[in-house]
């Protein structure tokens, strides 16, 4: 094999392109080839709630997608106003039959395009999508409950972890396919196993703000369990009126007993996954 046929494609980006089916084939061609997922077409048309069939329309003929399409893509794939914007752009221009209004959308498109291209731009871009992973980790359960789900034996497969979270299958692989771009997992390509690269994963002080966001998913899935009780959960709520002194004594009694947890946990062996959601505030 030559060195170029060893190199894996990069990632597409959106702003190099000027037609967005040139971009879709791509993006599906890089997922393919350079992460191992053989079903990102099909992917694509689940999400969008098209048969697959159509979509090879789109892909090879002269059919267009819908905005409701395009609407469901730019979520899936998690992108920027930036980058939705453009590719919207990319559908108009796609949609448009007069010339003049090809025009318009062209000019849009060039704008765009130009101001992106900047050294400035570029740069700064590249630095988001550095940070881009912690800000998709910690504000979505799901791929922070399938990294740490990933160190249990026997969830290592996408129908196991299907079935342990209740979520489709296309969802599994997708949030896979962002742990594995991350760095936190890898696959075997002949098995189809995952496994766990880095179990742990902590935000700076810095990031505060994910913190916080992180904190509100968490305490928002507790409340969804509330719905259907398991008799092994526990969950608690109460209002008191007492003495500073105690408030502040109380305080340390949790602080102690979350550190012992933490303790506890860090030396036992990985056979569930739970969620701590600890609060002592004054009202």
């Amino acid at each position: 094999m030559t060195k170029n046929q060893n190199k894996k494609k990069e990632e597409p980006v959106v702003f190099d392109y000027q037609d967005y089916k040139l971009y879709l084939k791509d993006r599906i061609d890089f997922c393919h080839e350079s992460l191992g997922w053989g079903g990102y077409k099909k992917h694509l048309a689940v999400v969008a709630g098209m048969p697959q069939a159509y979509l090879s329309q789109v892909l090879h003929g002269k059919a267009q997608i819908q905005f409701d399409h395009a609407r469901a893509w730019v979520d899936d794939w998690e992108f920027d106003e930036a980058q939705e914007t453009y590719f919207f752009n990319l559908l108009h221009l796609a949609r448009s039959s007069r010339p003049s209004a090809r025009k318009i959308w062209l000019k849009k498109i060039h704008a765009q395009s130009m101001n992106l291209r900047s050294v400035e731009a570029r740069l700064s871009l590249r630095g988001i999508q550095e940070r881009e992973w912690e800000e998709h980790y910690f504000s979505n359960w799901t791929l922070g409950a399938i990294h740490m789900l990933l160190t249990i034996p026997g969830l290592d497969s996408t129908s196991a972890l299907s079935a342990r979270l209740n979520l489709s299958n296309e969802k599994i692989e997708g949030a896979l396919i962002q742990l594995k771009n991350m760095g936190l997992v890898e696959v075997d390509a002949v098995k189809r196993k995952w496994k766990v690269l880095n179990p742990e994963v902590h935000l700076s002080q810095e990031r505060a703000a994910l913190s916080r966001i992180n904190q509100m998913i968490w305490r928002q899935k507790a409340v969804e369990k509330m719905e259907n009780l398991n008799p092994l959960d526990l969950h608690y709520s109460g209002l008191h009126t007492l003495s500073r002194k105690d408030f502040e004594s109380i305080r340390e009694i949790l602080r102690d007993a979350l550190l012992k947890t933490r303790k506890r946990v860090k030396d036992s062996k990985e056979e569930t996954l739970a969620v701590l959601n600890l609060d002592w505030f004054e009202v």
